[in-house]
């Protein structure tokens, strides 16, 4: 996979957290994105075998993305429009 990072849903708040200083929690990270899924702005890759959620570096730069413009008080639907 080279360079390329993937990470499960606890895996992948906790490197959020740590990069923003923040404490979210991944019902959080996750609700972010069903609600992209279920608009039909972005999909998370699924493992083959178990279906499991695996993020990557585009999932991550799209929830620190999310996380900066909800510090600013951007509404989610405000946040995908900008998506």
């Amino acid at each position: 996979m080279g360079n390329h990072r993937i990470w499960k849903i606890s895996d992948f708040v906790e490197e959020l957290n740590q990069t923003l200083n923040q404490n979210m929690h991944s019902n959080t990270v996750d609700g972010w994105f069903k609600r992209l899924e279920q608009n039909r702005i972005h999909y998370i890759n699924r493992t083959e075998d178990t279906n499991e959620k695996v993020y990557d570096e585009l999932d991550f730069k799209i929830a620190v993305f999310i996380r900066k413009r909800r510090e600013e008080k951007w509404s989610l639907s405000a946040i995908e429009k900008d998506l």
